[in-house]
């Protein structure tokens, strides 16, 4: 049985459609749980709380190598916002424990140590084993700086993102 919660005074319908998708899904993986939600800048978030067996669930939903959590919320979002008006849909951010909070810190912590070793070293550097929602993060995190630019390239699952100093195209050559 899957209990769920709302937190706050939004009672926003997409919450409560996220909610109950939520709901069926992990019904449908016999995982209980409790799903908080919250609607926070704009996004709504789907926070699942594991009743039991927590530690096996988050590690099952976190594993790095699986993208479990992702790949729900992908789900979330397109089959949430499948047949929805462009402009009523709504984005869907799955989480457990703190796993988006800890891992946006890392994320952060990655692209100020890219920054640096391609500001010292002059060379490009290579971020492999992100997400493609991570990558995105990461590829705004680094539009705040101007000396750089980034892309990705390759194909799922080997795709990674390359950060480079930018080319002073306003600089004559001698």
């Amino acid at each position: 049985m899957t209990d769920t919660r709302q937190h706050g005074d939004d009672h926003s319908p997409h919450l409560e459609r996220g909610q109950q998708w939520l709901a069926s899904v992990l019904q449908l993986g016999a995982i209980e749980a409790k799903i908080a939600t919250a609607m926070l800048q704009g996004e709504a978030w789907l926070t699942i709380e594991p009743v039991e067996r927590t530690e096996a669930i988050t590690a099952a939903l976190c594993d790095r190598q699986e993208h479990a959590l992702d790949a729900l919320q992908y789900l979330a979002n397109a089959t949430l916002n499948l047949e929805v008006e462009p402009d009523l849909q709504c984005s869907y951010t799955l989480e457990i424990g703190d796993y988006r909070k800890t891992r946006d810190a890392e994320l952060k912590e990655l692209v100020l140590g890219v920054v640096e070793r391609v500001r010292s070293s002059g060379q490009s550097a290579e971020l492999a084993g992100l997400t493609s929602a991570e990558r995105r993060e990461v590829h705004h995190y680094l539009s705040e700086y101007p000396d750089l630019v980034n892309h990705s390239h390759g194909q799922e699952p080997h795709r990674k993102l390359v950060v480079a100093l930018k080319v002073d195209a306003t600089v004559e050559p001698n």
